[in-house]
């Protein structure tokens, strides 16, 4: 039972320092389930979609996170549900998205 205890007291802590070091990072940083909905939102992420933590959470990251292409306008494949398919890391370039508002913005 003290065993059980202490794994889960340390698994606490562990979630609470990726919380924390998540929250303070200066980038936008939206983390996902396997599932590709959306489970974590920084305060640059909230600013830079639009949406708040507490209304993104659970929404597929598709709704949240929408982005168009600069030369087409087109709605482009989200980078998030290409990670989930393919289970690795992908680099893209400058892709420009809408806000929750349909604001046009880009990654500098």
């Amino acid at each position: 039972m003290a065993s059980i205890r202490k794994d889960k007291e340390a698994l606490r802590q562990s979630e609470q320092r990726w919380a924390t070091t998540l929250a303070s990072i200066g980038d936008g940083v939206v983390a996902t389930n396997v599932s590709g909905r959306v489970s974590f939102m920084n305060t640059v992420a909230e600013a830079l979609t639009g949406w708040k933590t507490d209304e993104a959470n659970q929404k597929p990251i598709s709704e949240v996170f929408n982005i168009i292409n600069e030369t087409t306008r087109q709605k482009a494949e989200n980078p998030v549900d290409k990670v989930l398919q393919q289970r690795h890391y992908l680099q893209f370039g400058q892709p420009h998205y809408p806000d929750k508002k349909g604001w046009k913005r880009n990654f500098d």
